[in-house]
């Protein structure tokens, strides 16, 4: 019966950490699909323009709010500082003029970034295909 539960304990260690391999690095396998699952949300909604001034800068990362002719908009998804810095792009100041390409996200009323001009600089995002953030795995590299 010892036997029997050590070969069982060990059969569910083993498998367990196989999961944990699966997800690849820096994500568990719940990770993944979520990550997933809510890329294939943004690619639902409709990509849009917004043009306008920054008037308000969150965290970084987080978003920006946007005054433009149709009103005030909120987009999220910014992404890491050190991907605007790999890309030599400086993120927007409040009371530039930026031109954002966004999604909405389904089930929801937010606006997720595909793409940003600031000064004539365009910086992708998120993968025109997945729309998965493109910085995803590339801090490691």
């Amino acid at each position: 019966m010892k036997k029997n539960l050590i070969v069982l304990s060990l059969f569910v260690v083993i498998a367990l950490g196989q999961t944990a391999f699966a997800a690849g690095p820096g994500a568990s396998q719940g990770q993944a699909l979520h990550q997933q699952t809510f890329a294939q949300n943004i690619c639902v909604g409709s990509p849009e323009t917004i043009t306008g001034i920054v008037t308000g800068a969150w965290v970084p990362g987080a978003g920006l709010t946007i005054e433009g002719d149709s009103g005030t908009v909120t987009v999220f998804g910014l992404g890491p500082v050190w991907y605007w810095d790999a890309n030599n792009i400086d993120r927007p100041d409040l009371g530039e003029f930026v031109s954002v390409v966004a999604s909405g996200v389904i089930y929801t009323t937010q606006k997720v970034i595909l793409s940003i001009t600031i000064d004539g600089q365009t910086l992708q995002l998120r993968d025109p295909s997945t729309c998965l953030p493109i910085w995803r795995g590339l801090r490691a590299r």
